[in-house]
C-alpha cells in the first residue's frame, strides 16, 4: 500500500503483473473444462476434482481487474491523450481523396 502512494506507476505495472500471472490458473482450469466438454474422454472426469474450484474463481477476477482499469492513465500515459494525434496528416496519407 505504501509504494501505491509514493510509486503509483510501480504498484500498478506490479498489480497488472500479478493480475496477469495468477489470472492463468482459474482462466486455463475453465478454458481445459471446455475443451473438456467439447472432446469428451476420461482424462477431463480425473482432473475436474482440480480444474473445478479453480475456475470457480473467474468471478473474482472481474473484482481483481478493476485497479489496472483505474491504474491505465499511469501505465499507459499515452492512452488517454486524444488530442496529441494529427488526425489531418493520417488522412491525406492514407486516402485518396487529397490526390
Amino acid at each position: 500500500m505504501i509504494v501505491a502512494i509514493f510509486a503509483p506507476r510501480i504498484a500498478a505495472a506490479g498489480w497488472l503483473v500479478a493480475f496477469v500471472f495468477w489470472s492463468q490458473i482459474p482462466l486455463g482450469s475453465l478454458m481445459l473444462m471446455m475443451i473438456h466438454r467439447l472432446t469428451g474422454g476420461r482424462w477431463g472426469e480425473a482432473l475436474y476434482p482440480a480444474f473445478a474450484p479453480a475456475a470457480r474463481l473467474v468471478p473474482l477476477l472481474f473484482l481483481l481487474i478493476v485497479p489496472v482499469f483505474i491504474a491505465i492513465p499511469v501505465l499507459d500515459p499515452w492512452s488517454h491523450r486524444a488530442g496529441d494525434v494529427n488526425h489531418t496528416t493520417s488522412t491525406r496519407r492514407f486516402s485518396s481523396a487529397g490526390r
